[in-house]
């Protein structure tokens, strides 16, 4: 696509909408003389402006198909300093011998330390919680063959995926996902399977691999033998990816049939991936802002925000930041500013690579409205949460 060419169709919607370079530089939180700019072809926009200017005109992704994707990221998320991964491989363990088949109470013991180890992966640096997460998924795999707990390492190595990636170390995340899918399958689990294919959809978001994410996501939504809770967030991860590309019908589309898997009544043991309740506003409020219509995904993520309990400090977090995004592209910097002041108190604590992510995109976003006299003082507090100590004790 040539910028000259973008430029002659922008230009040509604003005006068949009735709107001056002034009036929809003010929708999209651009400067006037950026958009004049693009509109000349002397500048070559951005995904992002493509999509406010979508969202803006109601031109339903004409213009974001105009512009070619993003390049796909080949980093995840950075973690801390002192975050450091644990690798799946280096992990000493000498399985132990069992003389008597496990009872139900040797069982409940098992299923009371992984809880233990979700609860403290909520409000808690990853860094603790992988070590002790992938050596109980080895204990329970090496234990014994029973059913029940074939299938809590399975969930173990899951977990210990997740909080891997927390850390922002993909490439061990995508390996404990593997291994969870591998002992599901041998315990016959055909759901926590499924489920890995979610998982791997929501690293190729992560890379902004939109394609192979709805590829993935399409599998699982399809198949009629998985679990309606794991197709449900399938289709969850489908939306995501079609609001990456800017396709505002195929999102929604997703997002409907995401609310027609209905999992019924779920035993907590039993759930797949978030926790958190409103599931389903909060990913519609993340569409939402990559869709560019800011004001419904603030509405959205604030709900969300709200209801979080207070020790799941790392979901708060990072919906907190989330949200502030999606009020700085609003232009509501004012009510950002104690948006991120709470947000951050959670990631301090919890040091999440992801949130830590959504950090560096906000301090980003705020540059392109640095006139506010809300945007300094929130960039230094971005700036103090990404370069300071990490918490002791």
């Amino acid at each position: 696509m040539s910028a000259p060419r973008f430029g002659f169709e922008l230009r040509r919607q604003r005006e068949a909408a009735k709107l001056s370079l002034a009036q929809l530089a003010r929708r999209i939180h651009y400067d006037k003389g950026y958009l004049s700019r693009v509109e000349r072809g002397e500048r070559q926009p951005s995904v992002d402006f493509a999509r406010r200017c979508d969202a803006a005109l109601g031109t339903d992704g004409m213009l974001s198909a105009l512009v070619p994707g993003a390049e796909p990221e080949t980093s995840a998320p950075g973690a801390d300093q002192d975050d450091v991964p644990v690798e799946p491989d280096r992990i000493e363990f000498q399985p132990e011998k069992f003389a008597a088949p496990l009872d139900d109470d040797v069982l409940g013991g098992y299923t009371a330390i992984y809880d233990e180890l979700r609860r403290l992966g909520q409000g808690t640096s990853a860094s603790h919680v992988l070590p002790m997460a992938a050596t109980q998924a080895r204990v329970l795999r090496r234990a014994a063959e029973e059913r029940g707990l074939l299938l809590l390492a399975a969930r173990c190595a899951e977990y210990a995926g997740w909080m891997a990636q927390e850390l922002g170390d993909v490439a061990s995340a995508s390996h404990w996902t593997d291994e969870a899918a591998r002992i599901a399958a041998d315990a016959g689990d055909h759901g926590l399977a499924a489920y890995a294919l979610v998982r791997h959809a929501e690293f190729a978001l992560y890379r902004r691999d939109a394609r192979a994410a709805i590829e993935l996501a399409a599998l699982v939504r399809d198949d009629g033998t998985a679990p309606a809770q794991v197709r449900r967030l399938a289709a969850h991860r489908e939306a995501q990816a079609y609001a990456l590309v800017g396709n505002p019908g195929a999102c929604e589309r997703a997002l409907a049939q995401a609310g027609d898997f209905d999992p019924g009544s779920v035993h907590p043991a039993a759930r797949f991936g978030s926790s958190i309740g409103g599931l389903d506003r909060a990913i519609a409020g993340w569409c939402y802002y990559d869709l560019g219509r800011f004001d419904e995904a603030a509405d959205l993520l604030e709900r969300v925000t709200l209801g979080i309990p207070g020790p799941a400090r790392r979901a708060r977090g990072r919906h907190s930041i989330r949200l502030a995004r999606a009020l700085v592209a609003s232009g509501q910097l004012g009510r950002a500013e104690s948006v991120v002041r709470s947000g951050l108190e959670d990631v301090r604590h919890t040091r999440s690579a992801t949130a830590y992510e959504e950090i560096r995109m906000l301090s980003g976003d705020l540059l392109r409205q640095h006139h506010h006299p809300s945007s300094r003082r929130l960039r230094l507090s971005l700036m103090t949460a990404l370069h300071g100590a990490p918490i002791t004790g």
